[in-house]
């Protein structure tokens, strides 16, 4: 029995924390862009590429059904389009469970101030699951920096903890001397949130305080 308890004791404290969970959830248009030209991997996503080299996350990208035009000025005027009409553009594909996670990395360029019609889409398909979910906004602009698309996420996600967000330029989105920036963003949100007990690690605490109690 005192063998059992100390094999016990030894896996405790050798069980590694796990963090909370996080997924990104992103839209990004490639095509031409302001001040970058024509690409085919959007500022945005450029930002989540360099992410996923650092953490080895979950990502969900937000896509359109019908695709934005490949030209700048002809999306400028679809945009304006659906923010004066209050369009909700339907999505290729909907992320309709969020269950599993606890931090949402939530990346969109800048559009008139706001967030993309596109991405208010897929936000109110997720509207009653974000009780307890912290949300890091990160962005691409091209000066507005965050406009006003925080107070757009606090309608769309109003149980959910809605952080500061990241403001990056697109044309730097694109520059590796962006790296270091989105990486020290990244080491503070996982040092403001502390590593969770697992539920393995909770259950063998539970087992050998009742093995502590039959002895």
């Amino acid at each position: 029995m005192l063998l059992l308890l100390y094999f016990l004791l030894l896996i405790i404290q050798s069980y590694q924390l796990e963090p909370s969970k996080v997924i990104i959830i992103y839209f990004s248009r490639p095509g031409e862009n302001h001040d970058v030209g024509i690409v085919e991997i959007g500022n945005t996503k450029m930002m989540v590429s360099y992410i996923k080299e650092l953490y080895d996350l979950e990502d969900f990208e937000i896509i359109p059904e019908t695709p934005y035009p490949k030209l700048y000025n002809d999306t400028v005027e679809i945009a304006r389009q659906q923010k004066n009409s209050g369009a909700r553009p339907p999505l290729l594909h909907n992320l309709t469970d969020i269950s599993n996670y606890d931090i949402i990395l939530l990346g969109y360029p800048i559009w008139f101030q706001h967030l993309p019609n596109i991405v208010m889409t897929q936000l109110e398909i997720l509207k009653t699951q974000f009780k307890g979910k912290i949300i890091y906004p990160f962005v691409t602009h091209e000066g507005s920096k965050l406009g006003l698309s925080i107070d757009d996420i606090k309608l769309f996600a109003p149980d959910a903890k809605v952080k500061d967000g990241f403001p990056l330029r697109g044309t730097e989105a694109r520059n590796e001397t962006s790296h270091e920036s989105i990486k020290n963003w990244l080491n503070q949100i996982f040092v403001a949130n502390p590593l969770k007990s697992s539920y393995i690690q909770s259950s063998m605490f539970v087992l050998l305080l009742m093995i502590l109690i039959i002895l």
